[in-house]
């Protein structure tokens, strides 16, 4: 599937005015990822995808994710369900790829016309909202756009993906590499 995406840093008070605005917004769940590939870490950067292991909630599912634009606003995503978040983490491990980042946050989600929105507060991030329509075609483009209006963003910068400013983060703190790292290790038994 392809899947069309934008990502916006929030300020505290656009955080607050989004989320009390008249969208119908999901309570808060805390999601956990962890990513998975052939160099850990940089993997994205130096192989172009990854495999990202998702649990939101009690759902578990499992992700190969490979952009297919420079402005890492395209992506390819096949995307499965699975019963055990420990057990997908040690299969991966199993076959030789290497954990990478691991991304905690408090999200909520709604729906804006066929468009799902997700606003987070991540740990070492910050806040952020993403906006994100399935297909490629130019419908699914006009939508995004329109909701990107339709939210007050135009006028923002898109960020680059999660994983990549949190290792941009990374190389200028090492006492947050560090926690990132020990993190992985927690999760995984396994060193990046």
């Amino acid at each position: 599937m392809i899947e069309q995406e934008k990502r916006y840093y929030l300020t505290d008070d656009e955080y607050s005015a989004i989320l009390s605005s008249d969208l119908n917004w999901s309570e808060s769940m805390v999601v956990t990822d962890i990513t998975f590939g052939l160099s850990g870490a940089t993997s994205m950067q130096t192989h172009g995808w990854v495999i990202r292991v998702r649990k939101k909630g009690e759902k578990i599912v499992v992700d190969y994710k490979a952009p297919i634009n420079d402005e890492w606003s395209k992506w390819e995503e096949v995307a499965m369900e699975v019963s055990s978040f420990s057990s997908a983490l040690k299969l991966f491990t199993k076959i030789g790829l290497k954990p990478g980042l691991v991304l905690d946050r408090q999200r909520r989600e709604a729906k804006l016309d066929r468009a799902t929105l997700s606003i987070d507060d991540f740990r070492y991030l910050g806040k952020f909202i993403e906006i994100e329509v399935n297909g490629e075609d130019e419908d699914a483009q006009q939508l995004l756009d329109a909701c990107i209006v339709k939210l007050g963003l135009e006028d923002k910068v898109s960020q680059k993906p999660y994983g990549t400013l949190l290792l941009e983060k990374m190389d200028n703190d090492t006492s947050l590499k560090s926690a990132i790292e020990k993190h992985v290790i927690e999760l995984t038994g396994e060193e990046q």
